[in-house]
């Protein structure tokens, strides 16, 4: 962003992207005028479920845990309405590099944003799936407490990843967020 001159920006991410997305608010303030954070929190899991997770890793690689996280990331009726799409993340999912997937697996043990972002005080919008097991409503609404003035939306029949499930809810929240900063 300093490369490019760009500052005053709203910024969104989801899940892991959430975490980046809060720790750039909290390092450089001056960058963003806004957060989006979806399916995300300041904490997500705990290092004993990461360190399971790069265990099976390991133990097992990707192709066998892939239907499980699919799971976590997607709602069931998804799912079940658009398997072949279900199907192409599957397979992007298998192809992710073994050594790729392990680091963001430590990088997300590793973080624990709670005191950062308990300090954050641009305008925030938490984004949160009524039926997202990896980032469940709650682990959102908690964080969401956290930042002062935050406003909280949880999306219904709605999993991990919003932008693939529900793109047009999110894209309409995500413009009212950024017509209400102008």
């Amino acid at each position: 962003m300093d490369a490019l001159g760009l500052w005053d920006a709203m910024i969104c991410g989801i899940s892991v992207g959430g975490m980046i997305a809060q720790a750039l608010a909290a390092a450089r303030p001056d960058l963003v005028a806004g957060l989006a954070l979806c399916n995300t929190s300041h904490r997500i899991g705990t290092p004993e479920n990461w360190a399971e997770r790069i265990a099976a890793l390991d133990e097992t690689g990707l192709d066998e845990m892939a239907d499980g996280i699919l799971e976590r990331w997607f709602a069931k009726a998804f799912r079940d309405e658009h398997p072949d799409l279900v199907a192409g993340y599957h397979m992007m999912l298998t192809r992710t590099p073994k050594d790729g997937y392990r680091k963001v697996c430590a990088a997300i043990r590793d973080a624990d944003l709670t005191q950062t972002t308990s300090r954050l005080t641009r305008p925030t919008l938490c984004v949160a799936g009524s039926d997202d097991q990896a980032t469940p409503p709650e682990i959102v609404k908690a964080m969401s407490d956290l930042i002062q003035g935050a406003e909280y939306v949880c999306l219904e029949s709605v999993g991990h990843l919003p932008c693939i499930e529900d793109p047009d809810q999110l894209a309409t929240i995500l413009r009212q967020r950024l017509e209400s900063l102008a």
